[in-house]
């Protein structure tokens, strides 16, 4: 059996006394404003065998420590200067330095090599795609909110490589009232799961809103966290989660909408139903914000084009509003 007894104190209090002073370089995990831990860094702690390495440095500076106690009492000042000293330069060791650098970094690799390994193990497609494409909309409302007050044309393009993909979207009303929006996003697939980090920007006729302004108090960009789960031909309903974590909206919304969708030999259709759980950017208050159904069929016009059209009676029930809003795709 292996002897635990260390000079200057057996290891169970050497690690007590790391664990103190480790607690006062790596802080409790952050909280926001609700009590979760959505800050929380799974690497921002001691790995053991560096606590090891830390463990076995800190058993010599204290076996050291016992045997400057036994010098005379005259000399106990001088000693107890030099063991503070002696402390102090063991909590600017290396050793300890090194530890959120290392471990983070550590992370990071760990990150890379699970996100790009995994799309080259699935031995997807390595071509780039790109593609663009417009709609024209005769009103644009966006979860229950009507943001052009009017017709809108809403061009995008998106680069595809593998699982990833780089997006640009925008909106311009066409009688150029209302406000305007230029959008960018990135995105990455896996599975039946899609996530998605959308930056949205938006600008009206006063030309106060600047691009790159990001500081909170004056910015209109808008940062998103979404989340969207989709399923199949036998369960065909999707889940979408939204979190606006930055920008515009102090109140850091959440929106939940589930969407179901039905195929006929006429027409495909989609009944969906989305909540605002958190925040007021859509409504008020938390409630229903966006509630309706969607109607689409290609209107054949030749052998080789056919125009996508599709139509949505859109309800807020918190806004107290109804919409019926035609879309031409191109």
């Amino acid at each position: 059996m292996r002897n635990n007894s260390l000079p200057g104190g057996n290891l169970s209090q050497i690690i007590r006394r790391l664990s103190v002073r480790a607690a006062s370089f790596f802080p409790h995990p952050r909280m926001n404003d609700t009590g979760s831990h959505l800050n929380f860094h799974p690497f921002d702690q001691f790995h053991p065998f560096q606590l090891n390495k830390c463990a076995r440095k800190k058993v010599n500076s204290l076996s050291n420590s016992s045997k400057r106690l036994d010098r005379p009492k005259s000399n106990t000042t001088d000693a107890m200067k030099k063991d503070a000293t002696a402390s102090f330069a063991s909590m600017s060791d290396p050793c300890f330095r090194d530890f959120p650098f290392l471990l983070k970094a550590g992370a990071l690799l760990l990150f890379l090599f699970l996100t790009f390994g995994e799309s080259s193990l699935a031995q997807s497609d390595n071509k780039v795609s790109v593609e663009v494409n417009a709609d024209f909309v005769s009103r644009y409302i966006w979860r229950g909110t009507d943001i052009g007050n009017g017709p809108a044309i809403q061009p995008g393009a998106t680069v595809t490589w593998k699982n990833f993909t780089l997006g640009t979207w925008a909106s311009y009303p066409l009688n150029g009232k209302g406000e305007a929006e230029t959008d960018f996003y990135l995105s990455k697939t896996i599975g039946f799961a899609k996530i998605d980090l959308w930056d949205y920007w938006s600008f009206g006729e006063s030309g106060d809103s600047r691009f790159w302004d990001y500081r909170e108090a004056t910015t209109s960009h808008l940062l998103e966290a979404q989340l969207l789960l989709s399923g199949n031909d036998k369960l065909p309903f999707h889940l979408l989660m939204s979190y606006l974590c930055y920008g515009a909206d102090p109140s850091r919304s959440l929106y939940l909408e589930l969407q179901y969708d039905h195929k006929t030999e006429y027409a495909d259709f989609s009944a969906f139903a989305g909540l605002q759980a958190k925040g007021n950017y859509y409504a008020d208050k938390a409630g229903f914000v966006n509630i309706g159904c969607t109607a689409r069929k290609s209107i054949v016009l030749s052998d080789k084009f056919s125009l996508p059209l599709s139509v949505s009676l859109i309800h807020n029930p918190s806004l107290q509003k109804m919409w019926l809003v035609a879309t031409i795709s191109f």
